[in-house]
């Protein structure tokens, strides 16, 4: 089963590789990885081998204390692991912060935009819906300003060659019979 979904998602494995191998070029600087999201919002991953904790126990629960985080060294492991689905989960959160902005602008209701699953018909399949009118412009906007980034972040190192992109037309999004995001 793993090998025929990896067969399946070839290219998303690419790209995930691709995120894992410069996160590590990134961790090996001593730096935590960082990137910009598409909302231009500055993301660091906090990820760093703790040398001088200190534990304390209160009767609700343990906590385990660093005395100078800044101080202490990457984690490397731990930033090209956590990197790809960290991307991709900043990616998911600009989606969804345009989708609130329009469905404002548009004084929609919120609650039109993020249902649960027993409207999902509703939403995904009316023509004249928040999906189609919001929700799926918002997704092509996210993944039109998408850039690669980290050359002008670490101009110094040298990034593994980034996977080619394929030729899918994100406007065929707003025709799809399924999407989510």
């Amino acid at each position: 089963t793993i090998k025929c979904i990896g067969d399946l998602f070839a290219d998303a494995n690419l790209i995930k590789q691709w995120f894992a191998k410069s996160a590590r070029v990134i961790a090996a600087t001593g730096e935590p990885v960082k990137w910009i999201s598409p909302l231009g919002l500055p993301c660091v991953q906090p990820y760093r081998s703790s040398t001088a904790t200190q534990v304390i126990k209160t009767i609700l629960q343990t906590i385990t204390a660093v005395s100078t985080p800044d101080e202490q060294p990457i984690n490397k492991q731990k930033n090209s692991s956590a990197f790809p689905p960290n991307f991709v989960h900043s990616i998911d959160s600009t989606h969804m912060m345009l989708t609130a902005i329009e469905v404002r602008r548009n004084k929609s209701h919120l609650l039109q935009c993020m249902t649960h699953t027993g409207h999902m018909p509703v939403m995904f399949f009316n023509e004249s819906s928040i999906e189609i009118e919001i929700r799926r412009p918002a997704w092509i906007a996210t993944y039109r300003e998408l850039n690669e980034g980290f050359e002008s972040m670490y101009p110094h190192e040298k990034f593994p060659a980034i996977p080619e992109q394929g030729d899918f037309d994100l406007e065929e999004v707003k025709g799809s019979t399924y999407f989510f995001s």
